[in-house]
């Protein structure tokens, strides 16, 4: 069953330009390298904090130890979890099969 995962974060005030360039400079390259599919990523609209990420994955499981493998890899910890993990005040996640996500995609159009 695929899945999508959306991310929530609440960045510190007045850091969320340091995060995305962060994000789009480090994390979403090494994601990519890394063979994890981001669907979108970037600033929320609705304030000046919130920004989020999207990921597919083909199963809870294949989730589960791509992020495991991928957050304990010395290029994250030495590279981006430090910085990254500074600027975010918390964040949410929520999954949800990617049949649901695209029938709700489907309906809105």
């Amino acid at each position: 069953m695929e899945i999508v995962e959306i991310r929530n974060y609440f960045i510190k005030n007045s850091k969320r330009n340091d995060f995305h360039n962060l994000v789009e400079i480090g994390s979403i390259p090494m994601l990519n390298r890394w063979g994890v599919k981001v669907l979108a990523f970037g600033k929320s609209l609705h304030d000046d904090n919130s920004y989020f990420l999207i990921r597919k994955y083909d199963s809870i499981k294949q989730r589960d130890e791509s992020q495991n493998a991928f957050y304990k890899s010395e290029e994250w910890t030495t590279n981006y979890d430090k910085a990254i993990m500074e600027l975010i005040e918390n964040y949410t996640t929520s999954v949800i099969e990617i049949d649901k996500f695209e029938q709700i995609h489907t309906q809105k159009k």
